[in-house]
């Protein structure tokens, strides 16, 4: 999580952003989907905020934003001072947190570490009091570069790249793809329902935001 931190530092401190899915018909159509599930959003628990490029045009009355920069919590801080912000890596558990909507977007496949990845799914859930949002890769990306490489070589390299495209599920830096599928039991076992997944692939053929409602 070091190295992460290192990039996204940078990356914040170097006027970069928190990446497309924030921003333009990606954020519009992400709005859509949290509308059609729920009409008053508030009682808000980001995870993994980012810049808050998400919220431009939006605001809710109780918002708490959760990034593990140092940088971009204090720019948050300046933005939106009504808001609250804490600065902390997401699979650390933080005690008496509690919303009635939580959002994690496009920050699981920015986790290497599978046990990180587990105890971020599993405070997502305790932090929820009904619904849960997560925008995460629903396909591998991985696949899709290597087939376009894979086309363009000669017929006797094509079994291998083929096999390898298979394969490879991450840059070992930064991102890495999981079949976030295989892990909706943890949310049974923890009493959430999964109610919808919504996919847009005009947009982002390869995410789709997975929704979760506790059960009473």
């Amino acid at each position: 999580m070091v190295g992460e931190m290192e990039y996204w530092e940078r990356r914040y401190k170097g006027g970069g952003t928190s990446g497309l899915g924030s921003i333009g018909e990606n954020a519009r159509w992400r709005w859509r989907i949290l509308e059609k599930y729920i009409k008053n959003i508030d009682n808000v628990i980001d995870i993994g905020c980012g810049d808050l490029s998400f919220w431009t045009g939006r605001d809710c009355n109780s918002y708490v934003g959760i990034d593990f920069s140092p940088f971009i919590v204090a720019q948050n801080k300046k933005r939106r001072p009504h808001w609250r912000f804490i600065q902390c890596p997401a699979q650390n558990f933080i005690a008496n947190m509690n919303g009635k909507i939580i959002l994690c977007l496009d920050i699981l496949f920015h986790i290497l570490n599978e046990n990180d990845y587990r105890a971020v799914l599993k405070n997502l859930m305790l932090y929820s009091t009904d619904y849960i949002f997560i925008y995460t890769w629903i396909r591998n990306p991985f696949y899709s570069w290597k087939k376009r490489y894979y086309f363009l070589k000669k017929r006797q390299f094509r079994k291998l790249i083929f096999s390898l495209a298979h394969k490879l599920t991450t840059d070992n830096r930064y991102i890495a793809y999981r079949d976030f599928r295989s892990y909706i039991s943890m949310f049974r076992n923890m009493h959430f329902r999964l109610i919808g997944i919504e996919k847009n692939h005009s947009i982002d053929k390869f995410g789709a935001m997975f929704i979760f409602r506790k059960e009473s």
